[in-house]
Order: C-alpha cells, then sequence, then structure tokens
C-alpha cells in the first residue's frame, strides 16, 4: 500500500528517536517474543504534523524485525478470542492491506502465532510485438531522423473535406517524436483561449491514432572483444 511522503519522514524520525532513547530495544522486543510470524496489537506512527494523536491502533503479524525497527503486516486475515484463524472472505487471509514500519516501543500487546500472507510475485504487464511492416522498424519515421523507434502506433490519416478516414497503416516513432498531446491551461479549461499557438504533435498531424505496441530493442549481433 503507498504511503504518503510526510508518513514515510515521520517514521524514520519516530524510529532513529526511539533508537537512540533505547539502543537495546531490539534484545528486549526478542525476549518478549516479538519476532517473525508474532501477532500483535500495535500503535502505527501518525502523519507528520498529528504527531499529537498519537496514531492508530491496529492488529498485525510482525515480518521482520531490524535493530531499530521492525515492520509489521496487516492482512484480511481474522483470529477468535481463542487465536484460531478466521477468514473474514475467501483468499482475505492472503490479501495484505498494509505494512507498517515501527519503533519497538509500539507494540502494546504480543498476542501469540500469527500467518503471514502468501504474496504473490507482482505480474508484469506483457507488450505485444507490433505487426509486421514492410521496412521493419529501423528508424523513426519523423523526418529524417535516424533515431531507433520504441513506439509503433496504428494510424488512418483524416479527410476533412469527405470526413473519411483513410487505409490504416504503422508509424513508429522514436523516444524524442513520441510527444503526448498538449494538455489544456487552467485558462483553456475555462473556455479561454490561449496567447502561444498550440502545438500540434507530429504523430496528430499524421492521422487519428488507433492501437499502439512497444518496440523492443534491437539485440546487437556485435560480439564485445
Amino acid at each position: 500500500m503507498a504511503r504518503l511522503k510526510s508518513t514515510a519522514l515521520a517514521e524514520q524520525a519516530q524510529l532513529k528517536a526511539a533508537h537512540k532513547a533505547d539502543p537495546n530495544a531490539h534484545k528486549e522486543a526478542l525476549a518478549k517474543g516479538i519476532e517473525p510470524g508474532a501477532r500483535v496489537r500495535f500503535r502505527e506512527v501518525p502523519q507528520q504534523g498529528y504527531e499529537q494523536l498519537g496514531g492508530l491502533e491496529h492488529y498485525g503479524v510482525v515480518r521482520s524485525v531490524a535493530k531499530d525497527h521492525l515492520v509489521v503486516e496487516q492482512n484480511g486475515a481474522i483470529y477468535s478470542k481463542k487465536g484460531r484463524l478466521k477468514e473474514m472472505f475467501r483468499g482475505g487471509k492472503d490479501i495484505v492491506v498494509a505494512d507498517y514500519k515501527i519503533p519497538f516501543t509500539n507494540v502494546k500487546e504480543v498476542m501469540g502465532k500469527g500467518r503471514l500472507a502468501e504474496r504473490k510475485p507482482s505480474a508484469t504487464k506483457s507488450w505485444p510485438a507490433p505487426p509486421e511492416r514492410k521496412g521493419g522498424y529501423d528508424n523513426c519515421d519523423i523526418g529524417d531522423c535516424a533515431n531507433p523507434p520504441v513506439k509503433a502506433y496504428a494510424i488512418r490519416s483524416f479527410d476533412r473535406e469527405t470526413t473519411q478516414l483513410g487505409a490504416p497503416r504503422i508509424a513508429a516513432l522514436c523516444r524524442e517524436h513520441d510527444e503526448k498531446w498538449p494538455t489544456l491551461t487552467e485558462e483553456e479549461k475555462k473556455g479561454i483561449p490561449s496567447k502561444e499557438p498550440t502545438v500540434v504533435p507530429m504523430l496528430w498531424r499524421m492521422g487519428v491514432t488507433f492501437e499502439s505496441w512497444r518496440i523492443p530493442p534491437k539485440v546487437s549481433d556485435e560480439k564485445e572483444e
């Protein structure tokens, strides 16, 4: 779960202060059973500017222990009063809600053994290869640019008089020429014409864009000496 930058800064400050105040807290925590796999009641580090509130309390399972802090995982599992693992819904025990980095003094109670979520590796998005075209994808299609293209677009020219679209074709652009459509300024959003002329990227001057593909970098056949 993404954390605010202010929260991360507050965490670092509190962790340093806690470690400086009690350098032996790590050993004391281990003696109390605060170790990976232990289920604990803990208080989170408050966001910067809200330190007076003290942070909210949560239940979680210790994921890792360092010399100056520990990481507690809050997942979708629930436990009975006797400490037996239950599920609020199927698969909930393997859903990670958040990870909290806290000083040892923020652990309020050790409640026995818990279960860490089985984290699945993040799925990397696979991009389909661009379709074959005459001439391949050696160079960028803008002017005389000789840079290797990184993106391919399916485009169709637009006839303003007949309002008809032409035959589809593939255009390849390098990183420099792969320009985004200009965003509206605050004045333009209110209907006020911009004083500066709008520069339309070359791709959109070529036609209407449809599907797009990433072009993988070309692998050199030359061997390094």
